[in-house]
């Protein structure tokens, strides 16, 4: 009986731990740059989930700019380019193109929010 309450007891205690450390799954979001503008504009996620962006252009070489979490990437036409992050902090947090495309590139802008 003894042994069969410390087999439970482990059994639970390694329970436990695997589901208190288990990684919520990547959250995988395609953003795609095109002419003055990203779609989606508005990216929400939670907070600790990892991410994987999949990045495109449809245009020209364009680039994406989220100062908050230090990413800083060239877009190149034609190609996926991945960034894999995790958001360590809850927020409203802008992005925009780093690539000067045109007249309208100031305005290429769009937003991460981030969700406790």
């Amino acid at each position: 009986m003894r042994n069969i309450l410390i087999f439970l007891g482990v059994c639970f205690v390694v329970g436990w731990a695997a589901c208190s450390f288990a990684q919520l799954p990547t959250q995988e979001v395609s953003i795609i740059a095109t002419r003055f503008t990203f779609y989606p504009k508005q990216i929400v996620v939670r907070k600790g989930q990892p991410l994987r962006f999949y990045l495109t252009s449809t245009d020209t070489t364009h680039g994406i700019s989220l100062p908050d979490f230090k990413i800083d990437r060239q877009i190149k036409q034609g190609e996926i380019t991945t960034v894999d992050f995790t958001p360590d902090k809850a927020g409203s947090f802008p992005f925009h193109c780093s690539v000067f495309c045109g007249l309208g590139h100031l305005g290429m802008t769009g937003r991460l929010i981030v969700v406790e």
